[in-house]
């Protein structure tokens, strides 16, 4: 499939968001064999948590096992394929399926099955009919999980995206917790579309932002001065290629502080962040305008620097 055309620039093809073909191709290339962001550990605190996610376009229960351990298995009774969990998130001994009542563990193995002797007799193996698992991981809280079983290990995957993560979501010494259930916006859209804005595209700040602007929601020079010493017009910034399709972008308030500013957390936390942080990861939270990027292919993460938030001279991150 010619989708490239590098003569005289670099131009890809629009029919990668809408060939049924390249779809197909993902599923297979993509979709089978990477690491898919699912949630994070504070949403399933106790044995016997769950929550249900998507992993790629596969439906999957996240839960926490007897022993406390992570696991993510799909969302399917082995029997008759019915979904087994239904709701978005609960609390359960046993995940069992309303239309024969096939009952599966916390770590998805069979452990009953409706009249087992007389409808399968005596011979009847239940552990050929576990649930489908899936490789888990975390990172800094964060579920991972992948059905490639004989594929990279997650830390190989982000590779030095792992150092920006270290920096966003390891600053604190009791790390982050996740409050309520999901907020979820669907649009009629390619996967690819969000993953690109995010990965890095500044671009349509001053355009598609532009009543954030009049309202004062992005910060002028003239806002932080105030919080440091103003060192020009321009808010500076680069977008880092992390390898692996895995990209951040990082813009910086202009004014230098010194010690390490991190404008929107409560400045009792700073000395906190700086002692968690390598010195090139300080100064990336410092000064933080905002922090975007998407680590490939389903997660994208942004931390924005607001103001004027809850009256002037508020601000929060």
């Amino acid at each position: 499939m010619d989708l490239i055309d590098t003569d005289g620039g670099f131009r890809v093809s629009r029919r990668i968001y809408f060939d049924p073909e390249v779809h197909r191709r993902e599923l297979d290339s993509i979709f089978k064999k990477s690491w898919f962001f699912v949630g994070h550990v504070s949403e399933i605190p106790e044995p016997g948590d769950y929550v249900t996610r998507p992993l790629g376009v596969d439906p999957v229960i996240v839960n926490r096992d007897t022993d406390g351990s992570v696991g993510v298995m799909l969302n399917s009774c082995s029997h008759r394929g019915v979904k087994l969990c239904r709701a978005e998130r609960g609390h359960t001994k046993a995940h069992r399926c309303s239309y024969h009542g096939w009952a599966y563990g916390l770590d998805g193995a069979c452990r009953a099955v409706t009249y087992e002797k007389e409808v399968y007799g005596p011979d009847f193996d239940k552990s050929r009919f576990n649930l489908r698992a899936a490789r888990v991981e975390t990172l800094h809280g964060l579920i991972f999980a992948t059905w490639d079983h004989r594929g990279p290990p997650l830390m190989e995957a982000l590779g030095d995206m792992t150092y920006y993560f270290d920096a966003l979501f390891g600053k604190f010494d009791n790390g982050f917790e996740v409050m309520g259930s999901p907020v979820r916006t669907r649009i009629r859209a390619n996967w690819k579309a969000e993953t690109e804005n995010l990965s890095g595209d500044g671009y349509h700040t001053m355009i598609t932002h532009e009543t954030a602007l009049r309202f004062g929601l992005f910060p002028s020079p003239s806002d932080v001065a105030p919080y440091g010493e103003p060192i020009g017009p321009k808010f500076p910034g680069r977008t880092v290629q992390c390898g692996n399709g895995h990209t951040i972008r990082v813009q910086h308030l202009p004014i230098s502080t010194d010690p390490p500013g991190f404008l929107g957390y409560p400045e009792r936390l700073w000395s906190e962040i700086e002692r968690n942080l390598k010195p090139g990861q300080v100064d990336i939270m410092a000064r933080t305008s905002v922090t975007h990027g998407s680590v490939f292919p389903n997660l994208s993460f942004l931390e924005n620097f607001k103001t004027a938030t809850d009256g002037p001279g508020s601000m929060c991150r």
